[in-house]
């Protein structure tokens, strides 16, 4: 699968048919991914943790996104607001083969831009990951500052690195 040109992505909310690509894509990015740093049991429950019909519940409760080009799409977001002042990136993920081509850029600008739209109060976007040595990087180059946290994952305490980052004001 080539990759487009940032440029040439397009951004649209989560449909229901659109739920099984999203349980595949997560699913791929624990097998192909996360796997060499993760232990097994973390693992196993990670992959197995949310199922096709989770995705139109998260989009429910949230702003799910799926980002594609003009043939096929390449990943997708979830959005969720814990409090008025916070946003959470609760999941991002793309295809692998799309990974450090500045699609998850593009989709970080896009999101900063709809919290603005739509969220105005929020002030803050954070995410939790268990696999910082695969995307911390990324987040770090985006503008987040990480501290390392042991978080609830799927009911059992797991070390993760907190990432946030101030939403800046647009010029509006």
């Amino acid at each position: 699968m080539d990759s487009p040109p940032c440029d040439q992505i397009r951004i649209r909310p989560l449909q229901p048919a659109d739920a099984r690509f999203c349980w595949t894509t997560r699913r791929r990015a624990f097998d192909e991914l996360f796997r060499p740093e993760l232990p097994v049991e973390i693992w196993s429950m990670g992959r197995a943790a949310l199922q096709t019909e989770d995705f139109t519940a998260i989009a429910r409760s949230g702003a799910v996104f799926i980002v594609e080009d003009a043939r096929n799409r390449l990943g997708f977001f979830a959005l969720t607001r814990p409090a008025p002042r916070q946003v959470e990136l609760y999941l991002i993920y793309l295809v692998p083969e799309q990974s450090g081509r500045g699609i998850g850029r593009a989709c970080l600008t896009f999101m900063e831009e709809w919290i603005r739209r739509h969220w105005p109060e929020a002030e803050t976007l954070f995410l939790y990951t268990i696999v910082p040595g695969v995307n911390g990087g990324f987040y770090r180059r985006l503008g987040f500052t990480g501290q390392p946290v042991v978080m609830d994952y799927h009911g059992r305490p797991v070390p993760a690195v907190r990432f946030e980052k101030p939403l800046g004001r647009s010029a509006d």
